[in-house]
């Protein structure tokens, strides 16, 4: 729970993360379900998307944080 009193823009902004963490998840459960059905390895191509989407994962995690904590300009 938010430890202050969130704006409209922070809890609009909050939401767009919370949906695009969604997409992110959802991706890594479709590229888990193709590896597993193939029964293969992650390709160089799969692996930088994989690398970039947790990356994107992670910042956006900390930014809701940062919002909720009061901390985001």
């Amino acid at each position: 729970m938010p430890k202050i009193k969130l704006t409209a823009a922070d809890r609009k902004l909050m939401r767009s993360n919370a949906n695009r963490i969604t997409e992110i998840r959802a991706r890594f459960t479709e590229l888990a379900g193709v590896l597993s059905v193939e029964k293969r390895v992650m390709t160089s191509a799969e692996l930088a998307e994989h690398q970039a989407l947790a990356a994107e994962l992670q910042t956006l995690q900390l930014r809701n944080t940062s919002i909720e904590a009061g901390e985001w300009k």
